[in-house]
Order: C-alpha cells, then sequence, then structure tokens
C-alpha cells in the first residue's frame, strides 16, 4: 500500500488516496472498537442500497488504524458549492434528496439517537440547568426507527464523476427520528454557510420528506448538544449557546 496523495486532514483523522483506494487513517485518540465501528456501519449502509462506498477492510498502515475503502471520483458537494455558487439551490436539493432516502431504511444501525443524546449531554460544558432541560427533552424522545447518517454535511456528500450521489463518513449513524438528523444538517450549513443556507436546506428537505419544520426545529437543542460533543472549541461554545436558547 503506498498512499499517494492527502485528500484531506481532519481532527484525528488523515485521508489518503492510493490507486483506486481510499485510505481512512486515525490516531491514537481512536480505539480499535471506534474504527470497526465505523467500518461496519459504512458496510452496512452500503449492503443496504444506500451510496456508500464499498469498505475494503481495516489494517494498520504505518502505525495507525486505518479504514480502507473504494475511492470516488468527483466533487464534494462543499467544493462544487464553492465554485458552482448559482448552482447551490440544486444541490441542496441533492443532499436533501439523499438524507430521504437514507430514511427509508429502517433500523440498519446499533446505535440510537436518543440514547446518544442522554450520553453526550451528560458530559457536555452546558450549564447545569441547561444539561437538565436536555436530559428531560432527551428522556422524552420517542425511540425512532429509521436509520440515519448523524452528520450529513456538504463535506460528506460527493457527486461522482459516474453521475450518482455519494454519501461518506458514517461514523456517526444511528436509528432514530428522521428530523434529529436533519436537525443536526441544518446546524452545520447554520455554523459554515450561514441561516439562509440552513433554511433552504430544511425547507428542501421538509419539501421532500413531508417532515414539518417545527419537527425538525423542535430538535434543534439536542442535535446541537450532540454535534457540540465532537465539535472544535469555536464550534462547541457556539452550539452549546443555540441548545441553551433554544431548549
Amino acid at each position: 500500500m503506498n498512499p499517494d496523495r492527502v485528500i484531506a486532514v481532519r481532527t484525528g483523522k488523515t485521508i489518503y488516496r492510493d490507486g483506486e483506494n481510499c485510505i481512512k487513517t486515525f490516531d491514537g485518540d481512536y480505539s480499535v472498537p471506534d474504527v470497526f465501528s465505523e467500518a461496519l456501519k459504512q458496510s452496512l449502509a452500503a449492503e443496504a442500497g444506500l451510496n456508500a462506498p464499498a469498505i475494503k477492510g481495516v489494517e494498520s498502515v504505518n502505525g495507525r488504524l486505518a479504514i480502507v475503502s473504494e475511492f470516488i471520483r468527483g466533487e464534494t458537494m462543499e467544493a462544487a458549492m464553492r465554485e458552482h455558487s448559482a448552482k447551490k439551490d440544486e444541490y441542496l436539493r441533492r443532499m436533501a434528496a439523499l438524507q430521504c432516502g437514507i430514511h427509508k431504511k429502517e433500523g440498519l444501525f446499533f446505535e440510537t439517537f436518543k440514547r446518544k443524546a442522554a450520553e453526550k449531554i451528560k458530559i457536555s460544558e452546558a450549564d447545569e440547568d441547561v444539561k437538565q432541560k436536555l436530559l428531560r427533552a432527551a428522556e422524552a424522545l420517542p425511540e425512532g426507527n429509521s436509520s440515519l447518517h448523524g452528520d450529513l454535511t456538504a463535506a460528506n456528500v460527493v457527486f461522482g464523476d459516474d453521475g450518482r450521489d455519494y454519501v461518506l463518513d458514517w461514523a456517526h449513524a444511528e436509528n432514530g427520528e428522521p428530523a434529529a438528523d436533519a436537525a443536526i444538517s441544518y446546524l452545520s450549513f447554520l455554523l459554515k454557510y450561514g441561516e439562509e443556507t440552513a433554511d433552504k436546506y430544511l425547507a428542501c428537505f421538509c419539501s421532500l420528506s413531508g417532515e414539518s419544520e417545527a419537527a425538525v426545529r423542535k430538535y434543534i437543542p439536542l442535535a446541537a448538544a450532540v454535534k457540540a460533543a465532537r465539535s472544535n472549541e469555536d464550534e462547541r461554545k457556539a452550539l452549546l449557546k443555540i441548545a441553551a436558547d433554544t431548549i
């Protein structure tokens, strides 16, 4: 294996291309179960017929655990939005369609948004009063059995050269209510692109899914708390403020 090009660098992860393979290496903050869990979730998505890159294995690369998957030729939605801004609305609709397609699959994964929300809230840096309100809201959630990506963003969508749209990075996939997944995507757009783009995405999702905007917005405090747990310091502060202001 000879990784020939760095594709992306994220917190604790470096992603390379090696011919027709994509190699995602993990630093020591990720446990063996973490890495195998991500590989399993992506495999489950691909086997269910979702457009997820096929997993080829989990290996050790230069002393680091790595997931080896199919390399998808194409352009990320993030890059497309930057280079072809006039097509932004089209891209938002395409991502919303992908998200709705994921939600049509039932019970693919082995974690739930409800349980994860409670776990992340308990260890969050939110004020105690806010934390207790969030925990009560999480306890009242329905379990839900739709399959959720858990972190669907413009960076995790690839418009393939083969004409298909693909979804990457299934580490946070879980089961739950579709509105929870849409709320996480809404927050990702809000932080990176602002309220106008986030609202447009929400409108696209609701139009395609039949969910009401009110149903999605109800999940925003909990989605913000979950997303804060895996964000950098600046985003974490912003997300915890959103959680406190909307609970």
